[in-house]
């Protein structure tokens, strides 16, 4: 009788497909045994942290390039996320949703004041919530999406970087009544 060697075989789409099929299962078992797998992670990581070290020190630009692209994957739900945050932390209204922040998103991806592509990399270029009236929080019909730059420049502006969102909201304006 002779032994054959076992194979090595990628089941990465058999597990993907299973768990798509048992999404719901896999969902309440992490709800119900939150403690249970935080303290298991946690173990782990201290029992394996040269790994982990190493593993970060070797793949530092993969890392780097992953977090860039989940930020602009998932620019909505960052959005909506800090905006929560800020929200709870001045004790001011909140009650959008990624769906609102979709529905809100500048045409095309350009910064609505200053003509700019709105990207990630580039803190000028970047997306940024603004409240058009601070006091009324992070409700629908107060918040719009522009560049960091245009959100910032209320802070530290020149006089024709004023003159050019004066021009922008007084149209904002105009269009509300």
């Amino acid at each position: 009788m002779s032994i054959v060697p076992h194979k090595k075989v990628d089941r990465t789409e058999y597990n993907r497909k299973y768990y798509q099929d048992n999404k719901e299962k896999y969902i309440k078992y992490r709800q119900d045994n939150k403690e249970k797998l935080a303290a298991n992670n946690k173990k782990y990581r201290q029992d394996n942290k040269e790994k982990y070290i190493k593993y970060r020190q070797d793949n530092r630009e993969k890392r780097i390039e992953y977090r860039k692209k989940y930020r602009q994957d998932n620019k909505e739900k960052l959005i909506v996320r800090r905006a929560k945050t800020r929200a709870n932390k001045n004790s001011v209204p909140f009650d959008i949703d990624e769906d609102y922040i979709k529905k809100i998103w500048p045409k095309h991806n350009i910064c609505p004041i200053f003509k700019i592509k709105l990207e990630q990399g580039n803190l000028d270029k970047t997306p940024s919530l603004d409240r058009i009236i601070p006091k009324l929080g992070y409700v629908k019909g107060n918040v719009q999406i522009m560049s960091h730059k245009a959100n910032r420049i209320k802070n530290n502006a020149t006089f024709e970087e004023l003159v050019i969102i004066g021009k922008y909201y007084e149209r904002q304006l105009a269009s509300r009544t």
